[in-house]
């Protein structure tokens, strides 16, 4: 399996230094303005997703929450199945942990 890194661009680098030198509340201040939603839904201590909500609304002009709230409504082309095994035949773990939530 490949790994590849996240391409850091310039705006990326600004707003980490930015950050790093006024507090990651600046950045925050930056996101209610743009996307209240997000901001209200991303702590301002989570640098990297208030960074992603940021450049993913610079990059397309539109806010990421409302990009989420429709990724949300799409029908997975998967057809998912969970299994689940504790090592003792006929017991119900995923069903009573389920249940417990």
């Amino acid at each position: 399996m490949i790994l590849r890194k996240t391409k850091r661009t310039p705006n990326i680098e600004k707003l980490e230094l930015l950050a790093e030198e006024q507090g990651p509340e600046s950045l925050h201040e930056m996101l209610k303005k743009v996307d209240p939603v997000s901001a209200e839904n991303i702590h301002a201590n989570n640098i990297k997703r208030t960074i992603r909500a940021l450049e993913y609304y610079e990059l397309t002009g539109e806010p990421i929450s409302v990009h989420n709230e429709r990724e949300k409504e799409r029908t997975s082309p998967y057809n998912f199945s969970y299994f689940c095994a504790d090592g003792r035949p006929g017991k119900a773990v995923c069903t009573d942990r389920g249940q417990n939530r």
